[in-house]
């Protein structure tokens, strides 16, 4: 039989992979593009004008249940972005393995309920995706013209052990 599981974080543990041009002060918040601006709900990043950067969450899952490993089945993430910033790719990994990767072309206030292949994407074929060292995913998102900002709430990623 098997047992569905959905777990989440909060989007202030997104960590950016890039320090940006040189220290900004966002809103009057210093390191705005590397720090983000955290509060209780999630974190604002900040982006110059034709850059980008990737950016990182940590999944803590269950490693086995019964002795079962959990096989990925979707991964979501509420976020928005100021027009026209957009996430551009995600990529979800399995310790150093790269197990899956969707462009993604999406915008928005995509904050208040889960929308598949908008902020919610199934992990389908080729499968199943058994997570065997660590879940973390990762989002490049770009701001092709003029600053701007994105934000995350919450990460999720769903997983079956059967």
């Amino acid at each position: 039989m098997a047992t569905d599981y959905s777990y989440r974080v909060p989007g202030y543990v997104a960590a950016a992979q890039e320090m940006g041009a040189g220290p900004l002060n966002y809103g009057g918040h210093n390191f705005a593009d590397v720090n983000g601006f955290r509060e209780a709900y999630g974190v604002t990043f900040y982006l110059k004008g034709g850059q980008g950067d990737w950016f990182h969450f940590a999944i803590p899952i269950t490693a086995n249940i019964d002795t079962t490993i959990p096989n990925l089945t979707a991964v979501g993430l509420l976020f928005h972005t100021d027009f026209p910033v957009a996430l551009e790719e995600l990529t979800v990994w399995d310790g150093k393995n790269q197990i899956w990767a969707q462009q993604l072309g999406v915008s928005g206030d995509q904050t208040n309920t889960w929308q598949v292949g908008i902020n919610l994407w199934s992990i389908g074929a080729p499968g199943p995706h058994y997570i065997l060292t660590s879940l973390g995913f990762s989002v490049q998102v770009v701001a092709p013209a003029g600053d701007a900002t994105v934000g995350f709430v919450c990460a999720r990623a769903d997983v079956t052990y059967q």
